[in-house]
């Protein structure tokens, strides 16, 4: 089934933070952070069905992070660009 909703992680790249978007009425249920060998960095659970939230970067290396995030009846992911200034 095709995926109804959909995610923008922006800026990309990003710096000190990021922000994760949900379209579509969608609602973050959860939203993890993975590094480009796979550790996870960052779990959140959302508050209040929330369909954007941002991610403090500041202690975070450069390199290329995946995002997924589960929604009531699906998860989708993206992946974003951490540089420094």
């Amino acid at each position: 089934m095709p995926s109804n909703s959909k995610l923008d992680v922006f800026p990309n790249p990003a710096t000190n933070n990021v922000s994760v978007y949900v379209s579509n009425d969608g609602a973050i249920g959860s939203l993890k952070i993975f590094d480009s060998e796979g550790h996870e960095v960052f779990h959140q659970t959302v508050p209040n069905g929330l369909s954007q939230y941002t991610v403090d970067l500041q202690t975070s290396p450069e390199g290329i992070y995946h995002v997924v995030v589960a929604l009531d009846h699906e998860v989708i992911t993206s992946k974003f660009i951490k540089v420094k200034l």
